[in-house]
């Protein structure tokens, strides 16, 4: 199975100057359910001007989303998300930008292949898988399963989707671009199990 990591165009000259603000416990990286109630808006302040609007993706602690995107991840297979109203703006020259939506990946997969990754210790789990800064992560198909949009345990900052869903974006791509960034990730196929030979099997 082939992934790809997922983010907002990294050559855009524009992004956000500041997300809105949310309760102390609200995370849209923990992979929980969000139960709070939060604003009816959410709203973004960003940088882009007129000449140059936002793309379809922007930010990663609050990653926010246009419909048209949202609507192709929906079609491709992608059922578990969950999204806010938001809009965007240019807090300089008054322009907004509608038809946003701030989405929660719910669900942290323990997908990396960690005896093939190479990686920077960020915080130890205490038990728990750590945190880590990889640069060059591989994935493990089978820890990974059917899994079409998700996030890893330990680095649940970045986001990764099945080659399905980057092919579902690719055909529905609109006139201008989504303005995104996939990049593949490794990844290691489950161990296949060698039969013994002295074993006899018989059919019941």
């Amino acid at each position: 199975m082939a992934y790809f990591k997922f983010q907002a165009d990294v050559h855009g000259e524009h992004g956000i100057a500041e997300y809105p603000v949310v309760p102390d416990d609200v995370s849209f990286v923990a992979g929980r359910v969000i139960t709070r109630p939060l604003p009816h808006l959410l709203r973004f302040i960003v940088s882009h001007p007129a000449t140059h609007p936002p793309g379809h993706l922007l930010g990663s602690m609050i990653p926010v989303a246009s419909r048209p995107l949202l609507d192709s991840l929906i079609q491709a297979g992608v059922n578990n998300i969950q999204t806010f109203p938001a809009v965007l703006r240019n807090q300089d020259t008054g322009e907004e930008w509608a038809n946003y939506f701030a989405m929660n990946i719910v669900g942290l997969v323990d997908g990396a292949d960690m005896a093939s990754s190479v990686y920077d210790t960020v915080m130890e789990g205490d038990g728990l898988p750590p945190l880590v800064d990889f640069t060059d992560l591989s994935l493990a198909d089978a820890k990974v399963g059917v899994h079409l949009l998700f996030r890893v345990v330990q680095s649940p900052i970045d986001m990764f989707m099945a080659d399905s869903v980057r092919s579902r974006l690719i055909a529905a791509r609109p006139a201008g671009g989504w303005g995104v960034t996939t990049t593949e990730v490794k990844s290691t196929p489950p161990t296949r199990q060698v039969p013994d030979p002295d074993v006899r099997r018989t059919r019941q």
